[in-house]
């Protein structure tokens, strides 16, 4: 299978190539082998949606393309494209992962390309250990100053 990734929140197209003799057959894509998930165009409606997906058939290019928007974790899986052929059908396999677009700290967010450990994690982690600290010194100081104006009339 074809390895495809996106980021989640994002969106990913998935080409699947055919021959130009394929050009006015219907063709398709279907996730996992499930066909009551199965978008198919036909020579008289190239293009169709349904929800954050989309398939439109590039009869230029030769390409019949997969769009999903808004990936979701629950959209990473196993998608098939077929092409409908007299007494048989020719497909490809994609297989789409969805990574995370971040990871969060107490601290901030920092992109995924920054694993932890890194560099840039590091050094999120000691200015907000600093900042904290900063923080916990004014309020010590006022707090002290505030207790110390006691009136003894």
């Amino acid at each position: 299978a074809l390895p495809i990734s996106g980021t989640e929140g994002g969106s990913v197209s998935v080409h699947c190539p055919y021959n130009g003799s394929h050009v006015n057959h219907s063709k398709y894509w279907t996730r996992d082998g499930d066909l009551s998930f199965t978008l198919l165009t036909t020579p008289s409606r190239r293009e169709l949606s349904w929800g954050r997906f989309s398939v439109r058939d590039e009869t230029s290019s030769r390409s019949l393309i997969l769009t999903i928007e808004a990936l979701t974790p629950g959209d990473a899986g196993d998608y098939t494209c077929g092409i409908h052929l007299q007494g048989s059908t020719q497909t490809m396999d994609a297989s789409l992962t969805v990574l995370p677009v971040a990871f969060v700290t107490g601290l901030g967010v920092f992109p995924t390309s920054e694993k932890p450990g890194s560099n840039r994690v590091i050094i999120g982690v000691i200015v907000g250990a600093v900042v904290l600290l900063v923080l916990v010194i004014v309020v010590v100081i006022l707090w002290r100053m505030c207790s110390g104006k006691k009136d003894y009339a």
